[in-house]
């Protein structure tokens, strides 16, 4: 149980502090949340003039400091759309089950692995936009 209060004190403390720097900025954060298992609601679909970011869900951590996702996950057509119109694609990562949630465990208690995880999301955000 206290490690679940960690990991939400660490999440609430991470969102308080990325509103209050748009917010002395005088902006907004407009969050849409875009899950890759919606059938029929695309990329097209979204409100994109509404919105200022885009959370895609989910990348699932893998024990090894990895992560896999769905096959649909990628949508360059999303990316490319959101950013020209102005909105970031933030990349979720999920626990949709319990193993992904053992593995996001797995690989938060370890420095080698948050090491390897954070390496390997760096380079799948830079290839993917």
């Amino acid at each position: 149980m206290k490690l679940k209060i960690k990991y939400l004190m660490t999440f609430v403390l991470f969102v308080l502090f990325s509103f209050s720097l748009v917010a002395a900025n005088g902006g907004k954060i407009l969050l849409a949340y875009y899950p890759d298992w919606v059938g029929g609601y695309r990329a097209a679909n979204l409100p994109y003039d509404k919105v200022t970011h885009i959370a895609h869900a989910f990348i699932i951590p893998e024990a090894d400091g990895t992560f896999s996702y769905g096959g649909n996950y990628l949508e360059p057509d999303m990316i490319a759309t959101a950013h020209s119109k102005g909105v970031k694609v933030i990349t979720s990562i999920g626990g949709a089950n319990e193993k992904a949630n053992e593995n996001f465990k797995k690989v938060a208690a370890s420095p080698v692995l948050r090491k390897a995880f954070t390496k390997n999301l760096v380079k799948f955000i830079k290839e993917n936009g």
